[in-house]
């Protein structure tokens, strides 16, 4: 479950700390795969793609894309 794995994402923006909206974007970003393997299917870790899904979705809310 997406939402359990970011309900531990601070809401805060200063010092590049993850904000309310990353924890949206990002939701957005992995949602939008469920059907693909971001996900081990023993584990809560992210897979390299999920990784890569979850970064280019941290690179769009800082505003470095």
């Amino acid at each position: 479950d997406i939402a359990k794995h970011l309900s531990a994402c601070p809401a805060r923006a200063d010092n590049h700390q993850p904000s309310a909206r990353f924890a949206a974007e990002q939701h957005a970003a992995l949602a939008a795969h469920s059907d693909q393997d971001i996900y081990y299917r023993t584990d809560h870790h992210w897979t390299s793609l999920g990784a890569y899904y979850g970064y280019t979705a941290l690179m769009e809310a800082m505003g470095l894309t």
